[in-house]
């Protein structure tokens, strides 16, 4: 069964609340009181559908009446008919001033009090509505700010990260993104196999520590509680408190935090390739002072040994032009002598080519040298 509305009846005189009772209790629920004191108090326990107010009564007046509830903002709104006796222009605008919604003159028919009230109820009731279609619209336009401000940060920290040179500030800037989003958490970065875990402050909770340490990462989203566990590859947040309270709050969050980590991770990738690269020139670095070093070694050992070629050949051709003087007294004929010298001429040039040969050897190093610089 329908209820029926409620209507508050305020009026000083006996006669005029029997009147009201009569006329509306078969299709309102009715309820009177004399005096703007007890239609105060009647209000505060028991809010009504409408008001019935009679304008002059005494110590408080309707008008007073009507402001006192107008001020009150722990009411709701509610629909308020002045009923006077009084219906002159200025009597209407100050019930107008005062918070009135409609003016009811005396003596009136009750068809009119009827037909008043429902239309003014029907009023309320879509006024009503109106309210409620205009809150959840300011309610979806809020959502919609807060969320395009979300996913702000989320854009802010992509753009930002790539200044980021290693996982220090990459981390740095995870806490910040956190921070503007009104969160805490920590952070749980693996390069080659080894993780590091990273606080908003230098000091790492062990606990914390221990449950993205032994967290597993084939999933992408873990919840316990108000916390979570977000992963992506080598990244890994953990976040202490998510507003679980507010669902819509919580779904954006999860799903912001969610390409968060898939941002980080991302970042993570490129930082390891930029560190792989900076190892690899090192490595080439060190390999190119070693070849410097061992080409200046060859060279130098070269230098020697010709050095010492060059004098040991010197010193035999004098031995053997010596010999072959003192010998030739002792019967060596013109062509021994000629064969002996031939066998002396191409051994200096075999010598010769042979230096011409390291010579070469040392070019060639040398080259290799630059190429690898």
């Amino acid at each position: 069964m329908e209820q029926k509305p409620y209507i508050l009846g305020v009026d000083d005189e006996p006669g005029n609340r029997e009147i009201l009772r009569e006329a509306l209790e078969e299709d309102f629920e009715i309820a009177c009181v004399a005096d703007g004191e007890s239609c105060l108090a009647t209000v505060r326990d028991r809010v009504p559908d409408l008001i019935l107010l009679d304008v002059r009564m005494a110590p408080m007046d309707g008008l007073e009446v009507c402001r006192q509830l107008r001020d009150d903002f722990e009411l709701p709104y509610i629909p308020v008919i002045f009923v006077s006796a009084l219906g002159s222009v200025e009597e209407r605008m100050a019930g107008y001033q005062a918070g009135g919604d409609d003016y009811l003159v005396k003596p009136f028919a009750l068809d009119e009090l009827v037909a008043k009230i429902r239309l003014m109820l029907e009023y309320r009731k879509q006024v009503y509505k109106l309210q409620q279609a205009s809150n959840e619209a300011r309610t979806v336009a809020l959502t919609a700010l807060t969320s395009a401000s979300e996913m702000g940060e989320v854009l802010r920290f992509l753009q930002d990260s790539l200044r980021c040179n290693d996982h220090r500030s990459l981390a740095d800037q995870v806490f910040s993104t956190l921070e503007n989003l009104g969160l805490d958490g920590m952070l749980r970065l693996e390069s080659e196999g080894t993780p590091t875990f990273y606080n908003r402050t230098s000091i790492v909770h062990p606990l914390g520590k221990s449950v993205l340490g032994h967290c597993g990462t084939d999933q992408r989203v873990t919840t316990f509680g108000k916390s979570a566990i977000f992963s992506s590859g080598a990244a890994m947040l953990f976040i202490r408190a998510l507003p679980i309270e507010d669902e819509d709050a919580y779904g954006r969050l999860k799903d912001i935090l969610a390409m968060l980590i898939v941002g980080v991770e991302a970042r993570l990738g490129e930082l390891q390739k930029s560190l792989n690269l900076i190892k690899r020139e090192q490595t080439l670095a060190a390999l190119l002072q070693s070849i410097e070093k061992t080409t200046a070694e060859i060279v130098a050992s070269q230098a020697k040994v010709r050095t010492k070629i060059v004098k040991r050949f010197s010193q035999m051709i004098k031995e053997m032009e010596k010999a072959i003087d003192d010998t030739i007294g002792a019967g060596l004929t013109l062509e021994q002598e000629d064969c002996l010298m031939t066998i002396i001429t191409s051994a200096e040039k075999d010598t010769i080519a042979l230096i011409s040969e390291e010579v070469d050897l040392e070019r060639r190093l040398k080259q290799i040298a630059q190429g690898v610089r």
